[in-house]
């Protein structure tokens, strides 16, 4: 799993986990009034999810600062394009765009896969 340890593993795995919660909330607050309880639900999962994806990502970015490689600069672009990809999220639900948010939700779950299972590995591998 490229820079994984077990930490790492575990990070990912609650990802997988919020992202799957993400989704549920999602399809469940479609078909709300506004303001409703699975909205505010909804709104604290977001709110969670992006506190601990940015948590992690300047953790991680003060270790790939060490590193002139250009593998790591490219990790470090990496983990930036999520981290856009979640505050895109963030607005997209604020701006009451459901259907936009549950895809984003979407491509982040399958961005995370490709990320940590062919790109982390390939980027390693050159280092």
């Amino acid at each position: 799993m490229g820079f994984a340890d077990r930490e790492s593993s575990y990070f990912v795995e609650e990802l997988h986990e919020q992202i799957d919660r993400l989704l549920l909330h999602l399809r469940r607050v479609d078909g709300e009034v506004a303001g409703g309880e699975e909205s505010q639900n909804i709104e604290y999962a977001i709110e969670d999810f992006t506190n601990n994806v940015m948590k992690r990502l300047e953790k991680e970015e003060v270790v790939l600062k060490t590193s002139h490689s250009p593998e790591l600069v490219a990790l470090m672009a990496h983990h930036r394009f999520f981290a856009t990809q979640v505050n895109l999220l963030k607005i997209a639900f604020h701006a009451g765009q459901l259907t936009l948010a549950k895809s984003v939700v979407t491509f982040m779950r399958t961005w995370l896969d490709y990320h940590i299972y062919q790109d982390e590995p390939r980027l390693a591998s050159n280092m």
